[in-house]
């Protein structure tokens, strides 16, 4: 079942890196050899290669030098970035590669170089060998990097790789790839070189072991996955096809989910012993409790990762068994609680360390009835219990294991197998009333197509596909070809189809999209979207440079110029920000095209769709009681809202009241007015017209559900027929009425925060046909969540081999691959300096500016003002932010406790989280801060939990319009104008968390006018100094120069350090974020410190920190 895989190199294998020339011919022309005194902005250089997990080759880079970055970014080409793979830093390219790999079917001839060879070059006595490589019969070339966009106007060297212009005499780049026999001159003595070329020394060819089938089910993929353990495979960059393309996507996908899925299986099979508590908000006619189960000690540990991955799902469902046996249990909604000694009505309970608390609700009547074992007190129950252990209940965990999401990601990957039919035909225009030499035709563009999108997953170029596109058009391409060659070599080959995001777009509006940019980039936008090789467009930035209004600039040109765009994002938060501000964009372009323009447009209709029955439910629920809708959110659990939704477009199209504010000064869309003209010709729609505006009542309209859905399911159908634009997730996206609209409609697609998004989800949102498509993220903030990373399973073997592939965002993939990226350079968000510490630690390579709203005097800056003078006169010892800038401040909670909860492994600090609350309150009270202008925000779930219940409290009463308390996972892509950011870790038990680079750097970009950290200042280690005094004038000890636990090696220099983690061991870290944000905060006299209170300090917990 197994393919081949990586295996020990033969003995007297050398790996070689060297600059070389190239010659051409016997005795032609030169290309490269600078280290040789050859005037050249060429470099050439001669690799053997025998990289970890990457097929062995020999081969040949040439380099040639790219624009400067300056000119062409402000010429609108964009910009190209280089991986450095020693740095792992991903920078501006300064150079374009093409990478030649031979085949090892070749014959290699290594002598000394002749004196006729070494006369032909400066710095001849650096010349140590010769080489002949000849490719056998049959035998091609490998090409990486060949048709990559690129630009140097000005130099030769963009008609050479542009244009195919001769590089020296008439030789041209491609003449140079299609060489049969490859002469180099090296300085590297002639055994070593002979050594290094010799094919047959090469490692054996890598393959990733698990196969081409990826049509599987959970069970064939544990077949595959159960035969092939091992070490984790280093990320590729490059991959050699689309199988191990696929293979990459498809089991970083399956793998970071199958061990955790199997565990949940076995878990399902063990029901334990439990009783029930009645829960103090339990409803009549929704009874809730808490089950208290007796899991034995070393359960939870046997599958210890597993467990805190499957108990990560907010609600799952608890299993209620009559006996062992029982083949139908009764199965509730439940959930896990956190910390359960701290809940007050299990005080009498006295449940024990390795016992598990749910909080379950009894279904509806009629469904999952069960009789329920409830005592008030622990002594009750474990009589009982000891006069029968049948006294009390059997419970088993039903965790989801389906791994349905993660299959559906696996089955879009597949579409990119060469054998893969299109997604879309129709909008690819593949129809049966085609005939056949249409049809032909038309299937051979499409391939075409597809072979670049293929080509653009791998990130290698389109060497092989555009050749294979020059010889199969050999009718129009006779005078290209050299038809006397046996190996199919041709003087020519096609560009890459550029696509005008532009073309046909009147100047009206091309004129009002542009205002939505500054003035600076609006001549560099323009000319960006009009030139995108095969219709592709990235775009990056750092927090709060107008990513997201930018994205929405290029979905209108998309709109204009094709009518229907499907847009997409990670999470729904982002899918809410994006469609939000689409509506807000597009108002304002069609207001300034139709003040000059003399054809007005109307709105395009956007719709933010929701799953179906979530849909149908909001909406009865809406109409059975109009004055309950909400208009900003629905139900926390099922993350729907009105706005957009098919529910409140369904409400605009009937004309409800509910929404007739929102329309009363604006013009609706087209598309609405179309679709009620649609929908009026249905003999049902009189009653529910008189439904929704007011004239008659649900008692009176009610009808047989399955009519209603059926009526109500029409009309949402109509809207999206008629629909612009539908944005949603990529799960959503596939299912059946928006995978309709997707696959039948959409000519492009657009996706925001892109650098968080998974490949495999990329694939399920944009197809295999190559549509237009623009991408908009950072990478440098959220990653793709990969939870299995690094994670080994009992023998050793880890658990997602393809770990590293799973954190590869498609944006980040594409960036290294080099394609042409459109970058933000003006931060619009934060008050000036605030952007400093994302940008030192993290954006050091992109220039910045600071932007007209970032003046700190401004009104909207007000907040971060009144912070400012607030902790300046409450903390006497913290030093004022330079003048005309605001910086962060670090409040550090002496003394403050991270509990640990054993089973979950949830982290909570109620001293942190107290001190922030108290900080607050008192802001607000004394100041002009208002609490709906602060956002808390915090790494774990378990403190979030906290801070609500906290904040329930009389004395915080202050900040009860305070926005809900987020995590900063789901708080990406927000802003608040104070933000509060509650770290909750110690130095003992670590930095958790906060020490991702990638999360901490969203955590301190929230903000627009001021931050407050909150948190142990010595989290990485010591970064103080003797002195330091708290709020009262004490010595804070915990700044001084003892060596504690968890302090980082070099006395809190920040490089690495140990930290005991939730598991009782030490583990080594890196933090040179983290610890330079301290240490920076420190020396800038940033830092106030409060002493914990003694109750939050010396809770009673079984996950104590010490």
């Amino acid at each position: 079942m197994a393919t081949q895989e990586t295996s020990t190199a033969p003995t007297g294998h050398l790996t070689l890196t060297k600059p070389c020339a190239l010659i051409i011919g016997v005795s032609g022309p030169i290309i490269g050899g600078k280290t040789l005194g050859i005037d050249t902005d060429i470099s050439v250089t001669v690799k053997s290669s025998s990289t970890a997990d990457k097929n062995p080759w020999i081969g040949v880079v040439i380099e040639f030098p790219s624009g400067p970055v300056e000119s062409l970014e402000a010429v609108g080409f964009g910009v190209t970035h280089n991986r450095d793979p020693h740095m792992n830093l991903i920078l501006p390219a300064k150079t374009m590669s093409i990478c030649v790999k031979f085949p090892r079917d070749i014959d290699v001839d290594v002598e000394k170089p002749v004196l006729a060879i070494k006369e032909r070059f400066p710095e001849e006595t650096k010349l140590r060998s010769y080489a002949e490589i000849t490719l056998r019969e049959g035998a091609s070339v490998t090409v990486q990097g060949y048709g990559m966009p690129f630009s140097h106007p000005g130099h030769p060297a963009h008609g050479w790789i542009n244009e195919n212009k001769p590089i020296v005499g008439n030789v041209t780049l491609l003449d140079i790839i299609q060489q049969r026999t490859w002469r180099l001159v090296l300085v590297v003595p002639d055994e070593n070189t002979r050594t290094a070329l010799d094919p047959t020394r090469l490692p054996p060819p890598f393959g990733h072991p698990f196969g081409q089938d990826f049509d599987l089910d959970k069970e064939g993929f544990s077949s595959i996955v159960k035969d092939n353990k091992g070490h984790q495979f280093q990320p590729t960059w490059v991959f050699d096809d689309p199988i191990s393309c696929v293979s990459a996507m498809v089991h970083a996908e399956v793998q970071d989910e199958l061990w955790v899925a199997e565990a949940g299986d076995a878990i399902r099979q063990t029901p334990f012993r439990a009783y029930f508590v009645p829960h103090e908000k339990s409803e009549p006619d929704r009874p809730r409790f808490y089950a208290v189960v007796m899991t034995p000690k070393g359960f939870i540990a046997t599958y210890d990762k597993q467990w805190q991955r499957l108990t990560t799902d907010t609600v799952f469902k608890a299993n209620l068994l009559r006996d062992e046996e029982d083949p139908r249990p009764a199965e509730w909604p439940a959930m896990i609680m956190d910390h359960p000694k701290t809940i007050p009505e299990l005080e009498a309970q006295n449940v024990g360390d390795h016992e598990t608390v749910l909080r379950v609700n009894r279904p509806p009547l009629g469904q999952g009835e069960f009789p329920l074992a409830i005592f008030a007190n622990r002594e009750e129950a474990d009589q009982a219990f000891a006069e029968s252990p049948s006294n009390w209940n059997l419970v088993a965990f039903n965790f989801d294991t389906s791994m349905r999401e993660t299959l559906r990601k696996s089955e879009a990957a597949a579409t990119f197998l060469p054998t893969a039919a299109p997604t879309n035909p129709r909008i690819m225009g593949l129809n049966d009333e085609m005939t056949p030499a249409q049809r032909t035709s038309r299937h051979k563009e499409v391939a075409f197509r597809m072979a670049l999108h293929r080509d653009l997953m791998c990130g290698g170029g389109f060497f092989a596909t555009l050749r294979d596109k020059a010889l199969e058009d050999v009718d129009q391409s006779m005078a290209n070809l050299s038809l006397d060659d046996a190996a199919g070599q041709v003087r020519s080959l096609p560009r890459l189809p550029i696509v005008n995001y532009l073309e046909g777009t009147p100047e009206a509006f091309i004129d009002a999209l542009m205002e939505e940019a500054l003035p600076a980039d609006r001549s560099r936008l323009r000319a960006y979207l009009s030139a995108r090789p095969v219709g592709l467009a990235l775009i990056t930035a750092g927090p709060g440079f107008g990513k997201t209004t930018a994205l929405c600039v290029f979905i209108l040109a998309l709109l204009r110029k094709h009518g229907a765009v499907f847009c997409s994002a990670p999470t729904h938060v982002a899918v809410n920000n994006m469609s939000d501000r689409l509506e807000e964009v597009m108002t304002r372009v069609i207001k300034r095209h139709n003040a000059v323009a003399a054809t007005e447009l109307s709105p395009l209709l956007i719709v933010r769709p929701f799953k179906m029955d979530e849909e149908l439910t909001a909406l009865v629920a809406t109409l059975k009681n109009p004055e309950t809708v909400d208009r900003r959110k629905g139900a926390k659990a099922s993350k729907w809202r009105l706005h957009l939704s098919l529910t409140y477009w369904f409400l605009v199209l009937m004309g409800s009241p509910l929404v007739a504010d929102v329309w009363e000064n604006k013009q609706e869309p087209g598309a609405i007015v179309k679709a009620r003209e649609e929908v009026k010709a249905r003999p049902d729609i009189d009653d529910l017209r008189k439904l929704v505006i007011g004239d008659m009542t649900w008692d009176d309209f009610s009808r047989d559900k399955s009519r209603q859905d059926k009526l109500f399911k029409a009309i949402f159908a109509s809207i999206l027929r008629h629909a612009h634009c539908v944005c949603c997730t990529p799960a959503l996206a596939c299912q059946d009425e928006f995978q309709d609209w997707k696959l039948n409609k959409a000519r492009a697609v657009a996706v925001d925060e892109a650098g968080a998004l998974h490949r495999a989800d990329l694939c399920s949102v944009w197809g295999n046909t190559l549509l237009p498509c623009v991408l908009a993220g950072d990478d440098r903030q959220l990653s793709p969540c990969c939870m299995s990373f690094g994670e080994k399973d009992v023998e050793g073997n880890f658990v997602n081999r393809h770990g590293p592939d799973g954190k590869i965002s498609p944006l980040l993939f594409l960036r290294v691959a080099g394609w042409p990226v459109y970058r933000l350079k003006t931060q619009l968000r934060m008050a000036r300096d605030l952007f400093r510490i994302c940008h030192d630690a993290v954006y050091s390579d992109v220039p910045f500016v600071y932007g007209d709203n970032s003046a700190i005097s401004l009104p909207q800056h007000a907040p971060g003002r009144a912070l400012e003078a607030y902790m300046l006169a409450r903390f006497p010892a913290v030093r004022p932010s330079p003048a005309d800038t605001l910086q962060p401040f670090f409040v550090n909670v002496q003394g403050s406790v991270c509990f640990v909860d054993p089973n979950t492994k949830s982290k909570k600090n109620p001293a942190q989280c107290r001190a922030a609350l108290d900080l607050l309150a008192e802001l607000v009270a004394g100041t002009i801060v208002n609490a709906a202008n602060i956002v808390i925000l915090s790494p774990y779930k378990a403190n979030v939990g906290l801070i609500e219940r906290m904040l329930r409290e009389p004395k915080y009463a202050e900040l009860k319009e305070m926005p809900p308390v987020n995590t900063v996972d789901s708080f990406q892509g927000q802003e608040g104008d104070i933000v509060c950011a509650i770290f909750g870790t110690t130095q003992r038990i670590g930095p958790g968390f906060t020490n991702d680079e990638n999360r901490l750097n969203v955590f301190l970009s929230r903000q627009r006018s001021g931050l407050v950290i909150v948190g142990d200042i010595n989290v990485i280690g010591a970064v103080g100094r003797d002195g330091d005094k708290d709020e009262d004038g004490d010595k804070d000890q915990s700044k001084g120069k003892g060596k504690g636990k968890g302090k980082g090696k070099g006395k809190g220099k920040g490089k690495t350090g140990t930290t005991k983690g939730a598991d009782g061991q030490l583990h080594f870290f890196k933090a040179n974020f983290l610890h330079g944000l301290n240490k920076m905060l420190w020396d800038g006299g940033r830092v106030a410190t409060v002493k914990a209170t003694t109750r939050d300090s010396q809770q009673v917990d079984p996950g104590e920190d010490t």
